[in-house]
């Protein structure tokens, strides 16, 4: 069943391992555990061969398997977000329900698939709802922009009250600045 390699000429018998030869039963076995998602080094140990050896021989069986899971996973997960119309047979009686389109499948392929990703959506507040500053009609220009300038201090105030960034930081990452000047001096 198995032979042992073949001595080359002018070295001596060591002994060794048996080569191992490919054959269907392992190959099956292989291909049906891959299939199942068992680790290489789990399969190898239950055939009884090297990991090396296995994928050596049967690299094939090993990649297929993966590829028919990959496919059907991706047939299911296109299925869930495109959705599918019921089917019927000639008679009438459903064989498969119908399937409703997922938007949260459709957004998470998005971004697996084609590498999307979603941008940050700057919002701005609505201040013309505000009394004070929502009625300029009758006003002159020097008038307006003294509105503009009280709201303008209103802001820097807001900011000035928020607590100041630690010293040492930059942005207020702890030991940043001290790491850079250390690089530059």
């Amino acid at each position: 069943m198995v032979e042992k390699r073949k001595k080359k000429p002018g070295k001596p018998d060591l002994g060794g391992r048996p080569t191992h030869e490919w054959s269907q039963p392992i190959a099956d076995t292989i291909s049906t555990l891959a299939e199942r998602g068992v680790r290489h080094t789990e399969i190898a140990a239950r055939i009884g061969i090297a990991v090396n050896t296995m994928r050596r021989h049967y690299m094939r069986e090993l990649v297929l398997a993966n590829a028919k899971v990959q496919e059907a996973i991706g047939s299911t997960q296109l299925s869930v977000a495109l959705g599918r119309p019921a089917k019927f047979d000639e008679a009438g009686n459903q064989l498969q329900s119908e399937i409703l389109p997922n938007p949260t499948m459709l957004i998470f392929l998005g971004k697996v698939r084609l590498k999307q990703k979603e941008h940050a959506v700057n919002e701005f507040v609505d201040r013309t709802g505000d009394e004070e500053f929502s009625e300029t009609t009758g006003l002159t220009e020097s008038e307006r922009m003294a509105k503009l300038a009280a709201l303008s201090d209103r802001a820097r105030t807001r900011r000035a009250r928020r607590a100041p960034a630690r010293k040492n930081t930059v942005d207020g990452v702890s030991g940043a600045a001290g790491k850079s000047r250390k690089k530059q001096g």
